[in-house]
């Protein structure tokens, strides 16, 4: 599959879909961050938590102002409709499974929200340390801005 194709299917929001693509594309250039932003949000909707998480603090560790590189809209971000539309799960997840899914896919939409849902969840039993982490790499980020 083609990277325009993964686009496309991400754009609409079909994000089972667009996963295999950004995945091929990675396995080309392990450097493609636009796709490794892509899947990261791929992953959270399709119930891989730990894989966007993982590629999530891996992003941030290389290099944090990608959040702030972030032209959401450009760049086909689903903050607005498809988080609202994310909220409605809420009762199918574990409290901490959705902060933790919350906070990823804030990242790249709201530093601010993103912090509290990841802090909400890494006050959770059952919450795991890239939870942490990626928390503190955000704020992190957000106090560089702000020096």
């Amino acid at each position: 599959m083609s990277e325009m194709l993964a686009n496309r299917y991400f754009y609409g929001a079909r994000f089972a879909d667009a996963a295999p693509g950004f995945e091929a594309v990675l396995r080309k250039y392990p450097e493609h961050v636009a796709a490794r932003k892509k899947l990261v949000v791929c992953y959270v909707h399709t119930g891989r938590l730990q894989e966007a998480l993982e590629l999530a603090v891996g992003l941030l560790r290389e290099d944090s102002r990608i959040l702030s590189q972030t032209d959401k809209e450009a760049e086909g971000f689903p903050c607005g409709d498809t988080l609202e539309e994310f909220r409605r799960r809420e009762k199918a997840l574990t409290p901490v499974a959705f902060q933790t899914s919350l906070g990823v896919l804030q990242l790249f939409c709201n530093e601010g929200e993103a912090v509290k849902s990841l802090t909400a969840a890494s006050e959770m039993e059952g919450a795991c340390s890239e939870v942490r982490t990626l928390r503190t790499l955000i704020m992190r980020h957000m106090e560089a801005k702000h020096a």
